[in-house]
């Protein structure tokens, strides 16, 4: 019998509403896929990191992308994304991954 966990999922339209959310509300991870309308994900990551207020500019962030080229990766690493996942991605995949970010980001 696996662990049970309750979450919220929170879907943001843009980037720029994904952005103004974290500034808003006490989010634990972001899952952030690299187009999005309007900011991209990679952008909305850059950002993130670079936020004033220490919640958000530590949130964990896993990035989704298709893009699986070493371009794509080495700029995943410059905005600071924690991790980066290739869609499609599996539903295990996806929890997994997140468990452990939010396990290391725990007090």
């Amino acid at each position: 019998m696996g662990l049970r966990v309750k979450v919220e999922v929170l879907d943001a339209e843009s980037g720029e509403r994904a952005l103004q959310l974290a500034r808003l509300l006490p989010l634990s991870l972001m899952i952030v896929d690299i187009n999005m309308p309007g900011m991209d994900g990679l952008t909305l990551v850059d950002k993130v990191r670079r936020d004033s207020r220490p919640t958000v500019a530590r949130l964990p962030v896993i990035l989704l992308t298709s893009d699986r080229s070493e371009a794509a990766r080495v700029r995943m690493r410059e905005v600071g994304a924690n991790e980066m996942l290739y869609k499609p991605v599996s539903a295990a995949t996806l929890v997994d991954t997140a468990g452990k970010l939010l396990e290391e980001a725990a007090p």
